[in-house]
């Protein structure tokens, strides 16, 4: 199990730490964020992972590398999970 430890530095960003070690100083969505750098480090997928904040005990996500790399947050017309595109991937219509 692979902690991810998040930070709010400003309004709706985080500094994201791993082993007490910034891998990104600045994400939106933290824990998708997180998972898809573990994946270009070359981290096991099926690696569990969970999320905390860095001044709680309690894990508010858990999910394998894989499923949260795959994911993303869009908040228009209204907050929810999507499918994670890269900025070269055509958008359905």
């Amino acid at each position: 199990m692979i902690t991810i430890v998040v930070k709010e530095i400003n309004k709706g960003r985080f500094e994201v730490r791993v082993n007490d070690q910034v891998i990104i100083p600045s994400a939106r969505c933290p824990f998708f964020e997180a998972a898809r750098h573990l994946i270009d480090q070359g981290f096991d997928s099926h690696l569990a992972i969970q999320l905390k904040h860095h001044d709680s005990p309690v894990v508010c996500m858990q999910s394998t590398i894989a499923a949260a790399a795959a994911l993303t947050v869009h908040e228009e017309p209204r907050t929810r999970f999507a499918p994670f595109r890269t900025t070269t991937e055509p958008r359905d219509q």
